[in-house]
């Protein structure tokens, strides 16, 4: 049972990793990259 959790676990953490990086890529796309990486650390950026 235990194996089976672990196994579940590894699959969605993988999932989730590849949606974060789909996420990054858009943002790119439609923000600069400068502002993407300022608002990644959590900072407010005036318009």
């Amino acid at each position: 049972y235990s194996q089976n959790l672990e196994d579940l676990i590894q699959e969605q953490t993988e999932e989730l990793e590849l949606k974060r990086e789909k996420t990054e890529r858009l943002l790119c796309q439609v923000i600069p990259l400068s502002v993407a990486d300022v608002l990644k650390m959590g900072v407010t950026v005036e318009p």
